[in-house]
C-alpha cells in the first residue's frame, strides 16, 4: 500500500476538453486545468513561438539531415507531421502542460509520477517535467494498475529505462518484458 510506505497519492484528473467533459470533470478534486495560471499561459505562448520560429528557420536540407540514416534521408515522409508538431498551436499545448506539471511537482514535492500512456500531450509533458526535475516516472500499460494502487506490492517486474535513469516500466510477465525491451 502506497500510504503505508510513506506516499500520499495525488491523483490529477485529465480529460481532453470536449462538449461533454465539463459535465464529468466537476466531480473530481484535482483537475489539471485548475493549475494552469496566466504566467504559464504567457510563457507557453512565448516558448512555443520561439521554438516554432527556430523550426521554420531551418532550411529543408538541414531538416533532411535530422532524418538521415545510413546516408538516406526519410524527411519527406515526416515533413508534414513535423511541421504540424512544430506549429505554435501544438507546441503551445505541449509546453503549457509541461510547465503545469513542473509547477505541480515542485509545489507538492511530488517524488514519483505514474502514467499509463507514453504518447499523448499529458503523458509526454509529465515525463518531461519529471526528467527535468530529476523525479521518478513510472509507466504501466493502460489497464494494468487502474485504481488498485496495491498492485505495486504484487509480482510486477520493474524495468529501468536505459536512456532516462528515473523512468521505470512495469511489466507483468516475460512476454511483456520481451516486447518492451525489443521496442
Amino acid at each position: 500500500n502506497l500510504r503505508k510506505d510513506g506516499y500520499n497519492p495525488m491523483v490529477i484528473t485529465i480529460d481532453p476538453i470536449s462538449r461533454n467533459s465539463m459535465l464529468n470533470l466537476g466531480r473530481y478534486e484535482n483537475i489539471i486545468y485548475t493549475f494552469i495560471d496566466s504566467e504559464i499561459m504567457k510563457r507557453s505562448k512565448r516558448m512555443a513561438k520561439e521554438l516554432s520560429n527556430k523550426w521554420r528557420c531551418l532550411d529543408d536540407n538541414a531538416k533532411a539531415k535530422l532524418f538521415e540514416i545510413d546516408g538516406v534521408s526519410y524527411y519527406k515522409y515526416f515533413k508534414s507531421s513535423m511541421d504540424a508538431i512544430f506549429s505554435n498551436t501544438i507546441l503551445g499545448i505541449l509546453i503549457k502542460y509541461y510547465l503545469t506539471f513542473k509547477k505541480l511537482i515542485e509545489k507538492y514535492s511530488i517524488r514519483i509520477a505514474y502514467t499509463n500512456a507514453l504518447y499523448g500531450f499529458y503523458d509526454t509533458a509529465l515525463i518531461g517535467a519529471c526528467y527535468k526535475l530529476k523525479r521518478k516516472a513510472v509507466f504501466s500499460s493502460h489497464g494494468y494498475a487502474g485504481l488498485h494502487w496495491d498492485c505495486f506490492d504484487t509480482n510486477w517486474k520493474v524495468l529501468k529505462n536505459p536512456l532516462y535513469n528515473d523512468m521505470y516500466f512495469m511489466v507483468q510477465n516475460s512476454e511483456d518484458e520481451k516486447y518492451l525491451v525489443s521496442y
